[in-house]
C-alpha cells in the first residue's frame, strides 16, 4: 500500500500543537505551529506558556510595580501607592496634583502641590508646617507664651489663628505684625526720668526722649537723683503777703503743693499777696483803733499760766491789763463789733491760742 500523508492538524491546533497554539498548518510529512500571545514555540514543538515575570516586576510592569504574578498566557501586575496599573498594564505614576488645587490635596495652608514619581510633594504657606505628603498643619506660634510677642505684650498676649497669630501689647508697645515693638518709652515705662519729672516721647526712637523736672523742682530730670526742691521761700519766689510766713513744701512729697502762706499773729486772711489774686494778711484792730500788742499779751499771759495751761493764761490774762491778753482785749473787739457789724470773736479766740501756743513752744526751746 501505498505511503499517504498524515494530516496532524486534523483535530484542531490545539489538540496538535498544544494549549496556547492559535493555529496549525499541515504540511507533507509534518506540520507548523503557531502560538498566540504569552506562548512559544515553533514548528512541530507544542506552544508553552512564557513566563513574563521571571525577570522581575519591574522589568515586566514597569516602574512603581511591586509585584507580577505569571499566568498561563499572561501575567498581572501588582502597583505600588501613587502608580496604577491592572493586569498585564504597565504601572504608571498617579499625577495627585492634576486638580490643580494644592489645599484638596495637602490640606488648608498649602500653597503648592508638585507630582514626584509615584508620589507628590507639598509647600506649606507661612504660619503652616509639613514636608512631602505630610498634610499641611497649623503652627502654634503661642506655644509656649508669650510666643513672638516678647516682652512687651500683655499677660498672656499672644493668641494664636490658622496660619498666624496676634499679640495684645502693653501700653508703650505697639504689634507690628511680628512682636511687641517698643514705640513710646515713657508709656511703656522703661525711660530713664526721675520720678519727679515729665516723660516725653515723640517717635518710637529712643533717642529722643526727654525728661522735665516738675514745677517746683530742678535738675536734668534723670533718675536717680535729677530732680530737687526748690525753696521758693528761701529763694524769694513764693506769693506770699508781706505780713505772712512762707513755709516750704517739698513737692516730692506733696506734688501739689510748693509753699504755704500763713498770716502772722495779729492778721487775718489766707495769706496770699492780693497782687497774686489772694485775700492777703489784714490787722485785727482794738477797739481804739490800734493794732494788738501781741508780744505784751502773750509774754503776760503765759508768764501767768504757761503752767496752767492755755485757760489759766487766759484767765491771768483778765488781770494783766494791756493788749490781747487784757480783759479790755475781748471788750474793745466786742466794741468792734457793735460798728463795723462783724463778730469775728471765734476767729480772734482761735488766733490769740494759736499765738500762745507758738510762744510756749519758743520759749520752751530757748530754755
Amino acid at each position: 500500500t501505498a505511503c499517504s500523508d498524515v494530516d496532524e492538524c486534523s483535530g484542531g491546533a490545539v489538540a496538535a500543537c498544544g494549549t496556547g497554539a492559535t493555529m496549525c498548518s499541515n504540511s507533507s510529512g509534518s506540520y507548523s505551529c503557531t502560538c498566540g500571545s504569552g506562548y512559544t514555540g515553533t514548528g512541530t514543538t507544542a506552544c508553552s506558556d512564557v513566563d513574563e515575570c521571571s525577570g522581575g516586576a519591574v522589568a515586566a510592569c514597569g516602574t512603581g510595580a511591586t509585584g507580577c504574578t505569571n499566568n498561563l498566557g499572561s501575567y498581572s501586575c501588582t502597583c505600588g501607592a501613587g502608580y496604577t496599573g491592572t493586569g498585564s498594564t504597565v504601572c504608571v505614576d498617579v499625577d495627585e496634583c492634576s486638580s490643580g488645587d494644592p489645599e484638596s490635596i495637602c490640606g488648608a495652608g498649602a500653597t503648592a502641590c508638585t507630582d514626584v514619581s509615584g508620589s507628590f510633594s507639598c509647600t506649606c504657606g507661612p504660619g503652616y508646617a509639613g514636608t512631602g505628603t505630610t498634610a499641611c498643619t497649623d503652627v502654634d506660634e503661642c506655644d509656649p507664651q508669650p510666643g513672638p510677642c516678647g516682652a512687651g505684650a500683655a499677660g498672656n498676649g499672644c493668641t494664636n489663628s490658622a496660619g498666624s497669630y496676634s499679640c495684645s501689647c502693653a501700653a508703650g508697645y505697639m504689634f507690628d505684625n511680628t512682636t511687641c515693638a517698643l514705640v513710646n518709652e515713657c508709656m511703656a515705662g522703661v525711660d530713664s526720668c526721675h520720678e519727679y519729672a515729665d516723660c516725653n516721647d515723640p517717635s518710637p526712637d529712643p533717642s529722643d526722649t526727654t525728661c522735665t523736672c516738675r514745677t517746683g523742682t530742678e535738675g536734668n530730670g534723670q533718675a536717680p537723683d535729677g530732680c530737687v526742691n526748690i525753696d521758693e521761700c528761701a529763694a524769694g519766689t513764693d506769693n506770699c503777703d508781706a505780713n505772712a510766713t512762707c513755709m516750704d513744701d517739698d513737692p516730692t512729697v506733696n506734688a501739689d503743693v510748693l509753699f504755704t502762706c500763713e498770716c502772722d499773729p495779729g492778721f487775718v486772711g489766707n495769706g496770699i499777696d492780693p497782687n497774686a489774686g489772694g485775700s492777703g494778711c489784714t490787722a485785727m484792730m482794738r477797739a481804739d483803733g490800734g493794732l494788738p500788742d501781741m508780744d505784751a499779751g502773750v509774754d503776760a499771759g503765759t508768764d501767768a499760766g504757761e503752767d496752767a495751761g492755755p485757760d489759766a493764761g487766759d484767765a491771768g490774762a483778765d488781770t494783766s491789763g494791756g493788749g490781747l491778753s487784757g480783759g479790755s482785749c475781748s471788750v474793745a473787739y466786742a466794741g468792734a463789733k457793735s460798728r463795723s457789724g462783724a463778730a469775728p470773736i471765734l476767729l480772734l479766740a482761735m488766733g490769740i491760742g494759736w499765738w500762745f501756743r507758738r510762744r510756749r513752744a519758743q520759749r520752751k526751746a530757748r530754755c
